[in-house]
């Protein structure tokens, strides 16, 4: 009987450490996500900051390039219109 006794005891004593191991790893998983999330709201904000710099620029870029193709499709316009008059006119 004491045989099982100690068996038994053994057994838990085991299952234990495997449960202690357990919450470590848990515990360190936590850690981790933890530090995850503070690294990712850390790129958000500096994302978000690089957006707000960069957007003034963007838009200048952007109506200098609607420009640029507004002018290119009037000379186009107006090219096509002189090619119609000189072939009409032969």
């Amino acid at each position: 009987m004491s045989s099982d006794v100690n068996t038994i005891l053994a057994d838990c004593e085991k299952q234990a450490r495997q449960l202690v191991e357990e919450v470590e790893k848990y515990r360190a998983a936590g850690a981790i996500s933890d530090q995850t999330g503070r690294s990712l709201q850390a790129l958000c904000v500096s994302l978000t900051e690089t957006h707000k710099r960069i957007e003034p620029f963007t838009r200048v870029f952007a109506k200098r390039v609607l420009i640029l193709m507004g002018g290119v499709m009037a000379i186009n316009t107006i090219l096509m219109i002189a090619s119609l008059v000189v072939l009409l006119t032969k």
